[in-house]
């Protein structure tokens, strides 16, 4: 027996990686989550880049979602030799028991080479997922009737956390050890990101050209700037420690920092995670951040 279709006119078919329905959607703009089941949805973009005539650009969203005050929209990290060029969803398991609307975004970008171990959801040439990506979550969180948004994002996915807070209203990102400053990552890791997703093109050039897109301190550096954060940095991670947190945390704290309004809602942290290198918290350390998290979270004016 055939099953039921979720949406009303979409192309449906079956993810036998994922054991759960594929709907294939209009535009990003046009989306159609089902409630009460879970699914992926393969997003096409319109605007898609001219330097590459081989390949459709799409976003691929895993969504658990059903009526609720709160929508958590989760970004992952650095894919595994064996993971790449593959659709990931990152923490769906483990924050469904407690959470019942979730939009889990794939990165785009790390399915266009095996090679490319990171692209923080920044795209290539021709198209920036940021706006795409704030649209998409809009449709998902009128659809459940949320009020708030939790971005959830550890590492490379920490950067697309605080970046998609910029663009998305009554935001509130919670990110583990992320990058701040893509010039100051790996070098072979941030050359192969340029040279697949910006062929022929020099990185340093094109950082200075978009310093808001490539460096966080760059972006949040504006006074007229208000989002909401809660900033895990593991106390094991030298490099992250010194090339990311302390430049980001300058900027609210440090000598030269501008003014903290009474209402904003951010949080540094500190940990002496059980994990001795990079790399998210134990599942325990998260859990219980978690839930400080979400205090935090929930005490957050929304308007």
């Amino acid at each position: 027996m055939k099953a039921e279709p979720l949406t009303q006119g979409l192309r449906e078919d079956w993810s036998s990686k994922f054991g759960m329905p594929r709907i294939h959607q209009h535009s990003v703009r046009r989306t159609e989550f089902p409630i009460g089941a879970s699914a992926i949805s393969k997003i096409p973009v319109i605007t898609a880049p001219k330097w590459s005539n081989s390949h459709r650009f799409h976003l691929d969203v895993m969504s658990v979602l059903n009526p609720s005050d709160e929508l958590v929209v989760t970004l992952h990290g650095a894919a595994l030799p064996t993971k790449r060029s593959a659709q990931r969803f990152e923490r769906v398991k483990s924050l469904k028991p407690d959470h019942l609307a979730i939009l889990a975004f794939s990165d785009p970008g790390m399915l266009l080479d095996d090679e490319i171990l990171l692209s923080w959801y920044l795209g290539v040439d021709g198209w920036d997922p940021l706006e795409d990506m704030a649209a998409v979550i809009d449709n998902a969180r009128h659809s459940v009737g949320a009020s708030r948004v939790l971005i959830v994002g550890g590492s490379g996915g920490g950067f697309a956390a605080l970046r998609l807070a910029t663009v998305v209203p009554n935001s509130f990102a919670w990110v583990q050890s992320p990058q701040i400053e893509i010039a100051s990552y790996i070098p072979s890791v941030v050359k192969k990101y340029f040279e697949v997703c910006w062929p022929g093109q020099n990185s340093e050039e094109i950082m200075k050209k978009y310093p808001d897109r490539f460096s966080l301190s760059s972006l949040y550096r504006n006074e007229d700037f208000r989002a909401n954060f809660f900033y895990l940095q593991n106390l094991n991670d030298p490099s992250h420690l010194t090339s990311h947190y302390r430049s980001f945390h300058d900027i609210f704290f440090g000598p030269n920092a501008r003014t903290i309004r009474s209402d904003e809602n951010i949080e540094f942290f500190i940990q002496n995670s059980e994990n001795k290198r990079h790399g998210p918290p134990t599942g325990p350390e998260f859990a219980g951040l978690h839930d400080l998290v979400l205090k935090q979270f929930r005490r957050m004016q929304v308007t």
